[in-house]
């Protein structure tokens, strides 16, 4: 959960990342384009950067606020 209350879940089924904004009653896909293979994890930072574990391709995912496109971690 962010701190503006966006709740963030991983759908490893369907490969996506789903944002929830606060008040909000429908999901967003983030990354619609970027290939997800088993997303599994995410983390919130405090300044509202998505960090993103793909499991099956061992790398982490780096999305900072507003941003569309990641960058991978080393």
């Amino acid at each position: 959960v962010g701190q503006d209350g966006s709740v963030y879940v991983t759908d490893p089924s369907l490969r996506q990342v789903l944002a929830l904004p606060a008040g909000a009653s429908h999901a967003t896909q983030l990354m619609p384009t970027i290939p997800l293979n088993t997303p599994l994890g995410i983390a919130v930072g405090d300044d509202g950067t998505l960090y993103i574990v793909d499991s099956a391709e061992r790398h982490v995912l780096k999305l900072p606020a507003g941003a569309t496109t990641p960058t991978e971690l080393p």
